[in-house]
């Protein structure tokens, strides 16, 4: 797999350290040399960054180069606070779901929604602001993992940040633009209550919002379980708790399915990504499992 260090995060701290130290392998007199994988084939079982190649196209060295302890040191650190902070976002993106589901409950549960939103229009504006900031936060997640995933594969990489960063973004977008729009319409009477019932609910969109969820989230675990990221049972559990959540969305899609039953099928995946976002947080990015 190949290391591929051009991240927005700490991309001109870790190049630099990584040039200071780059120099050409020399055996000294006591006949010893500076271990690295230019190439995977050349990788060492012993040797514990066999599983991480430096991308010579971004630092611009060629395959006789290699790094000093530091260099190496500087990388793998790089690699686990990329970790970290994917953690970290997991964390503030369903913190900022929940607060928008809590502060528009009054809301959700009227029979007439638009005589809700006139009454509650602080509580809407708040609970579209949070449904915007979980959004961001979690398009974040690609951004911050892709110099790692794509180290593994950057087809993967890069449909990862498709799905997750792009279309699940613009979907969380217009929820939140269509949340706002309730406001003035709320004001008219030729507005049926129906009508502003299924601008709130969206359930079509929260399918098709569901279906980009889920597509990114079969690729990025598919990616750790590859790259041994993080310990497979977590990547297996990831990857086998998006069956459940595929059914609740396509039930919810084709039927009437009640929020509780929806809840239970959605839980096991929720749970495994606050397991993993625990797990970042305080591992890191593994870079040496074998």
């Amino acid at each position: 797999m190949w290391l591929v260090l051009h991240a927005p995060v700490g991309r001109g701290a870790l190049q630099s350290r990584v040039s200071l130290d780059l120099h050409r392998h020399e055996k000294s007199g006591a006949g010893q040399s500076t271990i690295v994988c230019p190439r995977r084939s050349t990788c060492t079982a012993n040797s514990p960054y066999r599983h991480w190649d430096i991308d010579n196209r971004i630092l611009g060295i060629s395959a006789e180069d290699h790094l000093s302890e530091g260099s190496r040191m500087a990388i793998l650190e790089h690699t686990k606070s990329s970790g970290r902070a994917v953690g970290v976002l997991y964390v503030l993106g369903t913190v900022f779901g929940i607060l928008s589901v809590a502060v528009t409950n009054n809301i959700s549960g009227s029979d007439d929604i638009l005589a809700a939103v006139s009454a509650n229009e602080s509580q809407l504006i708040l609970g579209a602001f949070l449904v915007l900031l979980m959004g961001l936060v979690l398009a974040m997640i690609p951004i911050v993992a892709y110099p790692i995933l794509s180290a593994v594969d950057p087809l993967r990489a890069r449909g990862y940040f498709l799905f997750r960063s792009v279309l699940e973004t613009v979907a969380y977008l217009l929820m939140v633009v269509t949340w706002l729009l309730l406001i003035p319409l709320s004001g008219s009477s030729d507005v049926s209550s129906v009508f502003g019932k299924a601008l709130f609910d969206q359930e079509g969109a929260v399918v098709v919002t569901a279906f980009f969820f889920l597509i990114g989230a079969a690729l990025f675990y598919s990616i750790l379980f590859q790259g041994r990221l993080v310990p497979r049972w977590i990547s297996v559990w990831g990857l086998v708790a998006i069956a459940p959540y595929l059914v609740a969305a396509l039930l919810l899609l084709f039927t009437n399915i009640d929020d509780g039953t929806a809840t239970l099928l959605e839980i096991p995946l929720a749970l495994q990504e606050m397991v993993l976002a625990v797990w970042l947080i305080v591992k890191g990015f593994s870079t040496n499992q074998s």
